[in-house]
């Protein structure tokens, strides 16, 4: 396979030695394959491909490949060919990149969708609003609250994951998201046993979304070493219209179409979303407005349906912050959720060679409906998952830290203090300099040796009438 180098592109523009100028919005070219200007085209196109950035894995690869087709046939009218020889070297950029065949499905879909023929001018879309009647057609509508009948809550997986709702899983890349989703679809689509001993879940279908793992290579393998009753699940491929297929469900567009699919299967009370955001089109996953846009539909078809929705996604890589905000894009992905639940791993200090290299932590990051959940230990052994220990959240997130959290400010004060006075006597200001000196301010110092004197272990006193001096309390004969 050829793939064409760069130079060959950017080497139309060397001659003149003139800078690229942005293609016109709706050019006119009778042939886009042969047309007179079609190596400056290529070049200018090329050119521009060098500056889109590559995406991370569970981050939009497939959909920013197609979206760059796309601009590719707009901008520049070259046709699937041209655009797949420019794409294979953006690919390169991501992590990591996309198969040979997803980038050629990316490139054709540009056509495949376009409401217009290349050359044309392409447009994506339009973003949708809400179309709203006149003020004099609008109700203002609300119920009293001794209207409500209170429903009693049902879980899924009792204490950790609600029923009929949306919940989210997060983790790094490698951590275990995807096998714990083929777990959950497991126990579901056999009805069994949770793990931690709880209750027991009746046997239901199961609808996945998977945009990234190969179905026959990847995702069946895992299922199949998950035990799970696969007449149970069913799998999403693409939607189809007018003899076309392949064309990827979005959720802000076509919601309709799974609230439609879940009204023919009464027994699909699980769906997961493997990543989400592959399932949110161009929304800006850093704004809250485009994030909950995408994921309030998918809170209300749970509720309304009664099923349970899952999407997983990635962790940033911020490892300073706290762990709910370690969500990638906007804080909406953490806030629209009922549960959100995190996966983490990390190679074993001691490996004997045997089962797997890491251990792997299910952890609660938000439970509004829980009751102090704990976090849970599993290994993927044999590419199914094993369940181990429960643990407190606390013992977990030490153990993902990989740190035991420090002492305070005032705790190093109230330390250096007692361990100064143990050697001797000291007066009350050189006692505060030497604190201070270490980073500490006036106050924490003076708060830190008053708490110390209030709680009975050092004072004060004027032997010599040569000054008062600090003592610990007991050591003074």
């Amino acid at each position: 396979m050829h793939i064409a180098k760069l130079s060959e592109f950017t080497a139309v523009l060397d001659k003149n030695d003139t800078p690229a100028q942005e293609a016109p919005q709706s050019p006119v070219v009778q042939n886009i394959s042969t047309g007179q200007d079609s190596p400056e085209r290529k070049a200018r196109a090329t050119l521009y491909a060098t500056k889109v950035p590559g995406q991370k894995e569970g981050h939009g690869r497939n959909n920013a490949a197609y979206c760059l087709s796309a601009v590719l046939r707009e901008k520049f009218d070259l046709n699937e060919s041209d655009r797949l020889e420019i794409m294979r070297h953006w690919n390169t950029k991501n992590s990591p990149p996309l198969d040979d065949a997803e980038l050629a499905q990316a490139a054709g879909n540009a056509d495949r969708y376009g409401k217009k023929p290349a050359g044309s001018g392409y447009e994506p879309p339009a973003r949708k609003t809400h179309q709203h009647a006149p003020d004099d057609n609008l109700e203002f509508v609300v119920i009293g609250a001794d209207e409500i009948e209170e429903e009693e809550m049902t879980w899924f997986w009792p204490n950790r994951i609600p029923a009929g709702m949306y919940s989210f899983i997060v983790g790094d890349p490698g951590s275990g998201k995807s096998f714990l989703s083929c777990f959950l679809a497991s126990v579901a689509s056999n009805g069994g046993i949770w793990p931690d001993g709880s209750d027991t879940i009746g046997e239901c279908e199961v609808l996945m979304f998977v945009s990234e793992d190969h179905l026959s290579k990847t995702l069946i393998k895992r299922l199949k070493c998950a035990g799970a009753n696969l007449k149970n699940i069913k799998v999403f491929k693409w939607l189809k219209a007018n003899n076309a297929d392949e064309i990827p469900f979005i959720i802000q567009e076509n919601i309709h179409l799974l609230t439609r699919y879940l009204n023919t299967r009464p027994n699909c009370k699980l769906v997961i979303l493997d990543p989400i955001t592959g399932y949110m089109g161009e929304a800006n996953q850093n704004s809250q407005a485009d994030v909950r846009e995408a994921l309030i539909p998918i809170k209300n078809i749970a509720e309304n349906k009664d099923v349970t929705i899952i999407g997983l996604s990635h962790l940033n890589k911020k490892v300073d912050l706290e762990m709910q905000h370690r969500s990638v894009g906007s804080v909406a992905f953490n806030a629209v959720p009922r549960a959100v639940w995190g996966v983490f791993a990390k190679p074993k200090e001691e490996w004997d060679g045997y089962g797997d290299d890491k251990e792997r932590f299910l952890f609660p990051i938000k439970d509004n409906l829980c009751i102090s959940p704990d976090a849970i230990q599993f290994e993927i052994d044999g590419g199914a998952v094993r369940f181990g220990d429960q643990i407190t959240a606390a013992e977990c997130n030490q153990a993902i830290s990989g740190k035991k959290k420090g002492p305070t400010k005032k705790e190093t004060a109230k330390q250096m203090i007692l361990d100064m006075l143990s050697k001797s006597e000291t007066g009350g200001d050189e006692l505060l300099a030497a604190v201070t000196a270490q980073g500490i301010s006036d106050r924490v110092a003076a708060d830190a040796r008053r708490e110390l004197r209030a709680a009975g272990k050092v004072d004060t006193h004027n032997p010599k009438g040569e000054g008062f001096k600090w003592f610990l309390v007991g050591s003074k004969s």
